[in-house]
């Protein structure tokens, strides 16, 4: 598959992808549902509930525990979710292995880096300063940033028009079938670390340029791109 040779820049979902958030989700949540007596979801499943927001992950929280939808629970859930997210200093995010290095071996290789996630605004920045990966973006477009999250694909482009770059000369890094199909609606090419969440299913059915098992090799990979 040809590749564009000028590659300006890399664009990264965050969680499953450059950071390990499944615990802080599950606590958060579980914390949330105890509140109004709606059981606990079993923390070793809740990364087939990742995927398209928080809003997402408290509707199908409901569904898996057999409870009905209905929208003023939901937000009263939303809100406690907001109050007791990363504040179990038991459950705090991890960045992957690798990421710190990768990322910084990618700024040397003179690419801007952002994050498209659909994690509100004050918890990417909370994660990205407790994981010491904050330095190394040039932006972030969270949840709140506009009225659309992925899988649309107005977040990826946003992020582009911000960086000053090309769609074509864009990749975006992703671990879930929510990236991938952000990817393809704005006509990116995407790299997936099959080590993510992707709601339970195996990343390589997910439509990618390559599949990648550690992040470690996207540096090396880039620059082959880069320079055929």
């Amino acid at each position: 598959m040809e590749f564009p040779a000028a590659i300006n820049a890399v664009l990264f979902d965050l969680d499953g992808t450059l950071v390990h958030t499944a615990p802080c989700i599950a606590a958060a949540l579980n914390r949330s549902l105890a509140l109004d007596g709606l059981g606990a979801v079993d923390p070793a499943v809740t990364t087939t509930l990742i995927g398209g927001g928080v809003p997402t992950l408290i509707e199908r929280a409901l569904t898996r525990l057999g409870k009905e939808q209905d929208p003023a629970l939901a937000e009263t859930i939303l809100g406690n979710y907001r109050r007791f997210y990363l504040q179990d200093p038991t459950a705090m995010p991890v960045a992957y292995l690798g990421v710190d290095v990768a990322l910084a071996e990618l700024k040397r290789m003179g690419l801007k880096l952002g994050v498209v996630t659909n994690t509100f605004d004050r918890f990417v920045h909370a994660i990205l300063q407790h994981t010491r990966l904050s330095h190394l973006f040039d932006i972030v477009v969270s949840a709140d940033t506009l009225p659309e999250r992925k899988p649309h694909p107005a977040p990826l482009l946003y992020a582009c028009r911000a960086l000053a770059v090309d769609v074509v000369r864009t990749v975006f890094v992703g671990d879930s079938r929510n990236d991938a199909e952000a990817a393809q609606a704005a006509h990116m090419r995407m790299i997936c670390m099959t080590y993510g969440y992707n709601e339970g299913r195996p990343a390589i059915e997910l439509p990618c340029l390559a599949f990648l098992e550690g992040m470690n090799e996207l540096p090396p990979l880039l620059n082959a791109w880069r320079h055929p």
